[in-house]
């Protein structure tokens, strides 16, 4: 694994790497999961507030004003009003869930979950970007 920037970490700023055997993201200490091309989105909300930079679920996050704005905008079609927001992305091949009860867990496609992670630590977004684009590339 890549070592962390030491300095970014002491700030509580949630540095990007990718883990060189099994090519996940790395978002601080969290290793972030991937199923059917989505990233885990739970596991960025954990890494966040491992960090001590971002503290809510990901149902709160879906249901904040700003959030939808912002994420009409990404993907073209306006979800701002929408009364249930995870069936529209869910219909759009955006988002996801797997698991049951108390070990459920939200994925999101990469645009999602770089809009996410930019809302909160623009520098670590664009880092995860290029990583994120560099695991893509090499899974095609």
């Amino acid at each position: 694994m890549k070592e962390f920037n030491l300095k970014e970490a002491k700030a509580g700023k949630p540095v990007c790497t990718r883990d060189v055997r099994s090519g996940f993201l790395v978002v601080g200490d969290t290793c972030i999961a991937e199923k059917d091309g989505m990233l885990c989105l739970t596991d960025l909300i954990r890494a966040l507030s491992d960090a001590g930079i971002y503290r809510v679920t990901v149902g709160k996050l879906m249901q904040r004003r700003r959030f939808r704005q912002g994420l009409s905008l990404l993907i073209g079609r306006d979800i701002s009003h929408s009364p249930n927001i995870v069936r529209d992305l869910k219909s759009m091949g955006l988002y996801m869930a797997a698991g049951r009860r108390g070990g459920m867990r939200a994925y999101c496609s990469p645009h999602v979950f770089l809009y996410v992670l930019g809302q909160y630590s623009p520098s670590a977004m664009l880092r995860a970007a290029a990583l994120v684009t560099d695991i893509n590339t090499e899974n095609q």
